[in-house]
């Protein structure tokens, strides 16, 4: 079940194959969201959970007995209330990740893991190809979390059609206006998200 706020982003992710996706709303109270997910999916067995905040408060009435949590981000707010009955109740296993602290020995694992599934079509990514000359339109469409990947490629350049990369065409995209500010990004960061 995927569940978030974008709408489009939602309905890419049931193209993907998701059993069903619950679009959060605003001000809505944990029981609400807790009853739309149980009619959206059931109890469920496995919550990887980027948002934290409310919407994994409504998650735990979600959980059968001895799911698992993995936290991946805290979008929606870095806190929640972990009620104590509810955890040892239904033996709830929480845990977080973090690729920051993942060991370089899992790390590799994965990568590997990653790249036979990528040889073997089994993973897709979505990625918004440009000129490189055009870098100022990566950093705007990028800006916008597209939710692809922007790669900009030397002219002339084209992905091999057995690629497992999708190239898309960018959203569009609007000129900033000079009194429109352009978009900020944490000290020391370098290079498109």
């Amino acid at each position: 079940v995927g569940v978030g706020r974008d709408r489009a982003a939602l309905d890419h992710v049931q193209r993907l194959g998701a059993d069903a996706v619950v679009a959060l709303r605003p001000d809505e109270d944990e029981e609400a969201l807790t009853a739309r997910l149980l009619a959206a999916a059931g109890p469920v067995d496995v919550v990887l959970d980027g948002l934290y905040g409310a919407p994994l408060e409504a998650a735990l009435g979600a959980c059968a007995p001895g799911a698992r949590l993995v936290n991946i981000g805290h979008a929606a707010g870095a806190s929640a209330r972990i009620p104590a009955g509810v955890l040892r109740g239904r033996r709830l296993v929480l845990s977080g990740f973090a690729g920051l602290h993942t060991p370089l020995r899992d790390k590799a694992r994965a990568l590997h893991w990653l790249w036979a599934a990528l040889s073997r079509g089994e993973l897709r990514v979505a990625v918004h190809t440009f000129p490189l000359g055009d870098l100022p339109a990566v950093w705007r469409t990028q800006a916008r979390s597209p939710h692809a990947k922007c790669v900009a490629l030397p002219q002339d350049t084209r992905l091999p059609a057995h690629s497992p990369i999708t190239a898309e065409q960018p959203p569009m995209t609007r000129t900033p206006s000079p009194s429109s500010p352009a978009p900020t990004r944490r000290p020391g960061a370098t290079g498109p998200r």
